[in-house]
């Protein structure tokens, strides 16, 4: 995956973004949970991992474009319809 989003986005630093998500997420999904790991919560795990992935690519694409539009990369964050909650 990382080696294709390298050839997509023209860029050795943009996937190393969207890589350093993944760990925090990991991080609050085990944190979350008290209890053993099961077979369904491996598999919600992996389907966090997804997501949280899939919301750093699309952060980066947009601020990416935003940033050829002349926004700087905090304002094209900050403005980014897939921010969701994390807007302040």
């Amino acid at each position: 995956m990382d080696i294709l989003m390298v050839v997509l986005f023209g860029s050795l630093i943009t996937p190393l973004v969207v890589m350093c998500t993944l760990p925090v997420a990991l991080v609050g999904a085990l944190a979350s949970t008290h209890q053993s790991l099961k077979v369904f919560s491996l598999i919600s795990i992996v389907l966090l991992l997804g997501l949280a992935a899939k919301n750093g690519i699309l952060l980066v694409n947009y601020a990416n474009d935003a940033g050829r539009d002349g926004l700087t990369a905090l304002d094209a964050i900050r403005q980014s319809p897939c921010a969701g909650s994390s807007r302040s």
